[in-house]
């Protein structure tokens, strides 16, 4: 059936020249003007051939990592503080139920403790 089935691709950006009216689905919402979005068929690209024409997960040509990624991408190498981490069972809670596997635990060597009103 077709509504069983997959639609087109699109790509939604960015465009503060469009000035379209996007009207509410719902009535208690006002409509969106202008809604600066242009909308596109994107249509996936091939994979290599000589990758295997398949996925492979890896990073893109460009991309900067660790203590040269950009500020908004938060890392350990970016962290001012000194650290150690050990590998231990310690029963994080995921979903409500403590983990049952080893964890990565990183702690913090020399942290200055900061009371609630500094982060207001």
């Amino acid at each position: 059936k077709k509504r069983n089935s997959f639609g087109r691709n699109r790509l939604y950006e960015y465009d503060e020249n469009v000035l379209d009216q996007l009207s509410s689905p719902v009535p208690n919402l006002p409509d969106l003007i202008p809604t600066c979005c242009r909308i596109s068929e994107y249509n996936w690209p091939e994979f290599a051939i000589e990758r295997g024409g398949r996925f492979l997960p890896v990073l893109c040509e460009g991309v900067k990592v660790g203590k040269d990624s950009e500020a908004g991408f938060p890392s350990l190498f970016s962290c001012p503080h000194k650290f150690h981490h050990e590998i231990m069972n310690a029963k994080v809670n995921i979903f409500g139920r403590p983990s049952s596997r080893e964890s990565i635990v990183i702690i913090f060597d020399e942290i200055q403790q900061r009371s609630a009103t500094e982060f207001q």
